[in-house]
């Protein structure tokens, strides 16, 4: 209310903008009660101010937290439900490097994580299902590390569509699908160390790869 500036320019738009006394005011000047802000309807219709930092999430001790990226090691925990991970990291995560899980990982564990672009699974006992990637349709990279891994079957990487980066190292991996590649059509580097390969007749699907590295 009192003119700062020579020209009373820091009071001329002033009558513009709303003062929202006790309430959220959006971006585009819209008031909100407090009772409607983040419960999941939106009412700042342009800026969906209102909804945007619902998905803030405590960092647990176990990881180190950097905005949508997260990397955790949780000593041997095992999956209590499937929506577990869900209650620790937000389904808009770009990026998950879990060291230590253990149980059975199936597609329903990841079913919300469709933004993510890199996931990391590292020195667990976790078993892999058919289709465990299915819902991942952005991931660019996937590292299963240092896991019991046998068998790659041919759905194993289903859907996975937009891989460029794969790394399946130290899984003891003895045989893979010829058909699992197929999946992945434009996967460009690979990392297949310490394994024990009985067959590579797989790679021949891989039409844009740039390095395989089978060394042991």
């Amino acid at each position: 209310g009192v003119n700062d500036c020579p020209g009373g320019e820091d009071e001329i738009l002033c009558p513009q903008f709303l003062a929202c006394p006790g309430l959220f005011r959006c971006l585009e000047n819209i008031c909100v009660h407090p009772h409607h802000v983040c419960d999941g309807i939106i009412h700042c219709p342009k800026s969906r101010d209102d909804e945007k930092l619902c998905e803030m999430y405590i960092c647990q001790p176990f990881c180190v937290c950097n905005i949508l990226a997260f990397t955790c090691w949780f000593n041997d925990t095992d999956f209590k439900s499937k929506g577990y991970l869900k209650a620790l990291f937000p389904i808009s995560s770009k990026s998950l490097q879990l060291d230590g899980l253990s149980g059975e990982l199936t597609p329903e564990v990841f079913r919300h994580y469709r933004s993510l672009i890199y996931l990391s699974l590292r020195n667990t006992t976790i078993r892999l299902t058919e289709n465990i990637f299915s819902h991942q349709i952005n991931l660019n990279l996937l590292e299963v590390t240092e896991i019991y891994l046998p068998f790659i079957d041919e759905d194993s990487l289903c859907c996975l569509r937009v891989l460029k980066f794969l790394n399946l190292s130290h899984n003891q991996i003895l045989h893979i699908n010829q058909k699992s590649f197929q999946q992945t059509p434009f996967l460009t580097y690979l990392f297949l160390q310490h394994n024990s390969l009985s067959n590579l007749d797989s790679f021949h699907a891989l039409i844009y790869v740039n390095v395989i590295d089978i060394s042991y």
